[in-house]
């Protein structure tokens, strides 16, 4: 049996199945940015261990950048703050042939305005509490599947990995205060760098990319709030030892002229018995 070519059966096949691809396109450009915001508000605070919400994600295929605005990230249970942290606008670089592949490449992440509440209570602090909540996540990825030495862990786990060449953050302010009390005058962080993230053919988490963001933010404010108690505690000791170099200048001056005085006393009695 000769087998004859239909022209245009095969030009109405390939049109469906083109038309078919451009809906499946057309799908995924307007519901990713849904499945990105329902990912982090839902796993997001499954690996932080408290309630994150975002008002806005907004993701271009054809320029692969996505923005995210207005980020929050609560606070642990027995902290007063309103939250731990507001991220005010979130960019990201990527390539968008990455999205469907196993690693997610990501050239620069840039996050700016970053608003966050130091609370401290006790020997505790809410950020702290947060970077032990991701820890312990990353400690129940690493148990879900036995290592194997032969296979790569990007094969192991089930999650998306990723690659990050550079993560900034800037524009860092800073709220200090103890719990229960009013927050003090802010403070401004210096910026947080983070370069080459998952650049081997594991590559890294999204728990541990936050892990080590807040490793280096703690670090940082660690030395930060530090330095700011020791500044103040120097400027009360000035402050006490000053009044207490005044103290003693006064009570210094009032004794010599109380002894002046006693001396003039003494002298005028001595000139009186003589005239007598």
């Amino acid at each position: 049996m000769k087998f004859q070519f239909n022209r245009k059966k095969a030009i109405k096949i390939t049109a469906i199945v083109l038309a078919s691809i451009l809906a499946l396109l057309l799908v995924l450009v307007i519901t990713l940015p849904f499945i990105i915001k329902a990912g982090i508000q839902t796993v997001g605070s499954d690996i932080a261990g408290v309630p994150i919400t975002v008002k806005n994600i907004s993701l271009n295929l054809l320029t692969g950048t996505l923005e995210i605005h207005d980020l929050l990230v609560g606070n642990p249970k027995g902290y007063s703050t309103p939250h731990a942290f507001k991220l005010g606008k979130f960019h990201a670089s990527l390539k968008p042939s990455s999205l469907l592949s196993r690693k997610l490449l990501i050239t620069r992440i840039e996050i700016r305005a970053v608003e966050l509440n130091y609370e401290i209570y006790l020997l505790n602090n809410n950020i702290s509490d947060i970077q032990a909540n991701v820890n312990r996540s990353l400690k129940l990825e690493e148990k879900t599947v036995p290592a194997k030495p032969e296979e790569p862990k990007a094969k192991e786990s089930g999650g998306k990995v990723l690659q990050i060449d550079s993560l900034e953050l800037s524009d860092i302010t800073v709220w200090v205060t103890v719990k229960g009390a009013r927050a003090g005058v802010p403070l401004m962080a210096p910026p947080v760098s983070l370069h080459n993230l998952g650049t081997g053919p594991d590559g890294i988490t999204p728990a541990a990319v936050v892990n080590d963001v807040l490793i280096s933010l703690l670090t940082s404010l660690g030395k930060m709030v530090g330095a700011d108690i020791a500044g103040k505690a120097i400027g009360d000791a000035a402050s006490s030892a000053g009044k207490a170099l005044d103290d003693t200048a006064s009570s210094a001056g009032q004794a010599v002229g109380d002894a002046a005085s006693s001396l003039g006393g003494a002298l005028k009695g001595l000139i009186g018995k003589d005239k007598k």
